[in-house]
């Protein structure tokens, strides 16, 4: 019941509406990311004999496969560190700007509904 009020009063703001949802899926999507970029430079350091000496052993890292490849274009362990930091801080400003429009496009819609 509640759902069907709010389609209501956002009746003449299907735009708005579905850009903040798209806004919205977006965000989550990339905050689950996050720690997998984490997650994978542990494995990476792991992997690296020079850092971690003995039996530690991180899990499969569910990143994409684009993203993957592109870490491992470097041949030294400090370049694929470099390339995920960068990758990481695009990660974090491309959120930032999303999370902005975002919250910028929802109080337009509320303005406008109120």
């Amino acid at each position: 019941m509640r759902v069907i009020k709010l389609f209501r009063l956002a009746k003449g703001f299907w735009f708005l509406f579905i850009v903040a949802v798209l806004f919205v899926i977006i965000h989550q999507y990339t905050y689950s990311n996050v720690p997998l970029f984490t997650q994978y430079l542990i494995q990476t350091l792991v992997k690296d004999s020079r850092v971690i000496v003995g039996t530690a052993s991180v899990s499969e890292v569910n990143l994409p496969a684009v993203l993957i490849r592109y870490f491992e274009q470097g041949s030294e362990t400090i370049y694929i560190i470099i390339r995920i930091a960068i990758a990481l801080v695009l990660l974090q400003v491309f959120r930032f700007t999303m999370r902005f429009f975002e919250m910028w496009i929802k109080s337009s819609l509320f303005e406008k509904m109120a």
